[in-house]
């Protein structure tokens, strides 16, 4: 739904499912770095909805920063940049 929202195609669009004991800044780096399709840092952008607004976790922002690339809250993308 993403892709189709954004305007890309489905390769482009790469959801993050947490497991335990592996972080969002490691399933990033292995996004990015994957050899199969390897994304460049400033072409990646992480959508997400812990940004740190009141009554939020500031995670998914935090890991974004953590790994080099740019940030946009879900709701901010939703709201104001459609």
């Amino acid at each position: 739904a993403l892709s189709s929202f954004l305007g890309f195609s489905h390769l482009a669009c790469q959801a993050i499912v947490m497991s335990d004991g592996v972080t969002k800044s490691d399933h990033i780096n292995f996004i990015l770095n994957n050899p199969e399709f390897p994304i460049c840092k400033k072409d990646a952008v992480y959508i997400g909805v812990n940004s740190g607004f009141a009554g939020q976790s500031n995670l998914d922002r935090s890991a974004a920063e953590l790994c080099g690339i740019d940030y946009v809250d879900a709701t901010q993308l939703l709201s104001n940049m459609y």
